[in-house]
């Protein structure tokens, strides 16, 4: 997960490691974010889908993050792709700070765990939309 984490803000510095990945994730839901329309907001109401690949967002973040939007595809949809690229992550930020337990990391596609702020889900990725 080393790109991902060096895609994670560029206020959180360069994670090496899952466990420092984690921390970013946490210390990136409570930092301003610039978003791609110039204004500067906290990272919330939005979901992630996170290999070691790409990063795709629902949050217009600025383009310098390296983040892909959804496209106006539905997530469902988003997290069958990316589950191809190997282990991942899937996140629903909302209001509350992101703590690492609400983490998952899923190696799975039939049994994907959708990780947050909020209670997880399960979530199979393997059937088709």
């Amino acid at each position: 997960m080393r790109r991902v984490g060096d895609g994670l803000l560029g206020v959180v510095g360069h994670p090496r490691t899952l466990s420092e990945t984690l921390v970013a994730l946490a210390q990136a839901t409570s930092q301003h974010v610039d978003r791609d329309n110039g204004a500067r907001t906290r990272l919330m109401g939005c979901t992630l889908a996170i290999s070691e690949r790409r990063i795709i967002s629902t949050f217009n973040a600025h383009p310098r993050y390296g983040w892909q939007a959804t496209g106006g595809r539905r997530f469902a949809d988003v997290m069958r792709d990316v589950v191809q690229d190997g282990p991942c992550m899937f996140l629903e930020i909302g209001q509350r700070t992101l703590l690492p337990e609400h983490v998952f990391m899923t190696h799975d596609a039939r049994a994907a765990l959708v990780g947050g702020s909020a209670t997880p889900r399960r979530v199979d990725c393997s059937l088709p939309a």
